[in-house]
């Protein structure tokens, strides 16, 4: 039991200092969901991985509630960090939208001010042909 209380502790230390300190321009969520977010993903992986070292995940059950517990932190931690990082280096997808074809509001993608705000929020470059050029995919002529 005293184990599991240091090891709650140690996670928030960690998360307080390290994640909001370090890394809190990488947090794409407004708090207090950011918190709840980080929180989650953090506690829920050391749960997750203490409850798989001490051997508790023997019957059905508990291996259900395992992998749903890792799924959860697993989407929680690539919404809170993982999408808006992507979408400034690797899969850089231009959207637009016009009243006339379109349900939604006009927006013009502008590659300048994309560019613009992934170096203000990460301090990184949009790499736009890094899927083709990593994994092919050129059309050729």
């Amino acid at each position: 039991m005293n184990g599991a209380v240091a090891l709650v502790v140690v996670v928030i230390c960690l998360e307080s200092r390290v994640v909001f300190h370090s890394f809190g321009r990488y947090i794409q969520v407004p708090p207090p969901l950011n918190y709840l977010s980080v929180t989650t993903t953090m506690l829920g992986g050391a749960a997750g991985a203490g409850a798989y070292a001490l051997g508790m995940i023997s019957d059905a059950f508990s291996s259900l509630v395992f992998t749903a517990l890792a799924i959860v932190v697993s989407v929680v931690g690539a919404i809170v960090v993982g999408f808006p990082v992507l979408a400034c280096t690797e899969m850089v997808m231009p959207m637009s939208s016009s009243r006339d074809r379109s349900m939604f509001q006009t927006y013009d993608y502008n590659f300048s001010s994309f560019q613009e705000w992934c170096w203000k929020q990460f301090n990184v470059k949009p790499r736009p042909t890094w899927i083709t050029t990593e994994f092919g995919g050129h059309v050729r002529k």
